[in-house]
């Protein structure tokens, strides 16, 4: 999942990114393989990184929100780092 997240990174655009990591960080918790929109919603929890994900969410369902490039980035590289040390996060 780690390895999907640095790929998102380079490939995808930031919405692409953020959904890429929530689905990651929500597979860590649950074993499960969810939907982008099912992942963002689980990531809705009141955290500094809502807005991120919010924004992300809004893309996907056809908003055109606007995503903070540096706040997507962080998010993405704080999911993999928590990938890569065996904890899924909050």
């Amino acid at each position: 999942m780690a390895g999907e997240i640095a790929w998102a990174s380079e490939a995808g655009g930031l919405a692409y990114l953020v959904l890429t990591a929530a689905r990651a960080r929500t597979f860590a918790r649950t074993g499960r393989l969810v939907s982008k929109v099912e992942a963002a919603e689980a990531e809705l929890d009141g955290s500094a990184d809502e807005p991120v994900v919010r924004a992300a969410l809004a893309q996907q369902l056809g908003d055109a929100a606007s995503i903070d490039a540096t706040a997507a980035r962080r998010y993405a590289a704080e999911v993999a780092r928590d990938l890569r040390a065996g904890t899924p996060g909050r």
